[in-house]
């Protein structure tokens, strides 16, 4: 398969620079100031301030928005994608992630966790009349035996397995 074109194959740049679009203004508006990444910075000084001419910007000159491009710049010898719009728009956004948002959650990690022991040691003394179960979530499942389908009524299978179709 040729590089990018599973990637390029469903994809449409104009709805995707539209969501782009939507995603960075609603961010903007519902965000408090200290939680804006930095790329922020970028529009307010390179672009005026002006998101769509940011994103233009993005999709006209980013490898990662083109098909043509991106085979170009794949085919290169000497490939400098750390130019690249996407490429900086990416990393400004993974550092403020790792330094902002990760620590951030971070501390407040293990006072959920006793908090939730709590809280499910409390539930049946709260809900007498309701009966719990064992959460099975997070814990080895082990089967015996044959895995197989599931056959309900004629002409109905379910497999063992899932894919993305269903």
């Amino acid at each position: 398969m040729l590089a990018g074109s599973y990637y390029f194959k469903n994809y449409h740049a104009p709805l995707d620079k539209q969501l782009f679009i939507s995603a960075l203004k609603q961010y903007k508006e519902k965000a408090d100031v200290y939680l804006l990444p930095d790329f922020y910075d970028i529009i307010e000084k390179k672009f005026n301030g002006n998101i769509k001419k940011y994103a233009d910007y993005m999709y006209r000159k980013s490898v990662f928005t083109d098909s043509s491009r991106f085979k170009r710049a794949i085919n290169l010898k000497k490939n400098n994608l750390i130019d690249d719009p996407y490429m900086i728009f990416d990393h400004v956004l993974n550092k403020f992630y790792y330094t902002t948002l990760k620590t951030g959650v971070g501390q407040y990690s293990n006072q959920l966790d006793s908090l939730y022991q709590l809280y499910l040691a409390l539930l049946p003394l709260i809900e007498s009349d309701h009966t719990f179960y064992p959460d099975a979530n997070f814990t080895l499942r082990l089967s015996y035996g044959n895995i197989t389908g599931f056959m309900p009524s004629d002409a109905v299978t379910y497999n063992y397995y899932t894919t993305l179709e269903g």
